[in-house]
C-alpha cells in the first residue's frame, strides 16, 4: 500500500540488473525492490510478493523470458528489455506493455514506465469503482467478503484471519494478497501483521489499536504513518 510501483527486475546479467536500478531509482514514481536472476526465481518473488510491475530479459539460460509469459501464471505487467529485436511482435502477442532494445537510452525507459504507470492505474481504478467484495476459500467454502464488513488483517504465519462484523474468516493466505485487493483509502497499515479499517477503529494509544474491544498492536515502523496520515488529520485541538 504505497504511492511507488514496486519493480521486479529479471535478468541473468548482474550489470544489466545494475543499469535498470539505477533507472529505477532515478524516476520517482518506481522503487527497485526485488531483482531475479531467472525467471523461476522471478516467480517465487511474485508468489511471496506485491510485484507491480516487471522488467524482464529474453536470453536467459534456465527459461527465456518469452517462455516465462507465454507460462501466464498471474504475472504482474511486463516491460521487455533485450539485446534482440526480433522477439517484438511476439512479445507484444503476450501483451506486454513495452518492449525496450539494449543500450536502453533514459529517455525510451521514462516512455516506457510511463506506459506502465498509466495503464497500472487505469486497471486500479476500474477495479476500485467496480468491485466492493472478494472471495476467499475458508474451509472448503468460497466466502465473500465485503470491503466495507472487514474490520482487520491478520497474518499468521501461512494463514490471515480477516475480522468482520459477523465473525474471523481464515484463509490460506499472506497478507501481502489481502492488501492488494484493500482500497488505500478505507484501509491502514499498522504493523507488519496487521492492516486495520479506518473507520472501525474506536481508540488509539501509544502501542496498539482498539476495534470492536479489540486490541491490535502497533508496530514502531508504522508509527509515524498512522500518526501523520490518519490520527493528526483528524484531531481537533485548540
Amino acid at each position: 500500500m504505497t504511492s511507488k510501483l514496486k519493480c521486479l527486475i529479471v535478468d541473468d546479467e548482474f550489470t544489466a540488473r545494475k543499469g535498470i536500478t539505477e533507472y529505477i531509482e532515478d524516476t520517482d514514481f518506481l522503487e527497485a525492490s526485488f531483482e531475479a536472476q531467472d525467471p523461476f526465481e522471478a516467480m517465487n518473488i511474485i508468489k511471496n510478493n506485491k510485484v507491480d510491475l516487471m522488467f524482464l530479459d529474453i536470453n536467459m539460460p534456465k527459461m527465456s523470458g518469452i517462455d516465462f509469459l507465454k507460462l501466464g501464471n498471474s504475472l504482474p505487467p511486463v516491460i521487455i528489455t533485450t539485446a534482440y529485436q526480433e522477439y517484438a511482435l511476439e512479445g507484444y502477442e503476450l501483451d506486454i506493455i513495452d518492449y525496450l532494445l539494449k543500450p536502453i537510452p533514459f529517455e525510451r525507459f521514462v516512455k516506457a514506465v510511463k506506459k506502465a504507470k498509466g495503464y497500472i492505474a487505469s486497471t486500479t481504478d476500474n477495479h476500485n469503482t467496480t468491485t466492493d467484495s472478494f472471495f476467499v476459500k475458508s474451509n472448503g467454502i468460497y466466502e465473500q467478503i465485503s470491503y466495507s464488513d472487514i474490520s482487520a488483517v491478520e497474518s499468521l504465519q501461512n494463514y490471515v484471519i480477516i475480522h468482520t462484523n459477523k465473525g474471523r474468516v481464515i484463509a490460506y493466505l499472506t497478507l501481502k494478497l489481502i492488501m492488494e485487493k484493500l482500497p488505500d483509502s478505507a484501509f491502514i497499515q499498522i504493523h507488519k501483521s496487521y492492516v486495520v479499517s479506518k473507520k472501525a477503529i474506536q481508540s488509539i494509544s501509544t502501542d496498539s489499536v482498539c476495534i470492536n474491544d479489540n486490541h491490535f498492536p502497533i508496530g514502531n515502523s508504522f508509527k509515524n504513518k498512522l500518526f501523520d496520515e490518519f490520527i493528526n488529520t483528524k484531531l481537533l485541538k485548540r
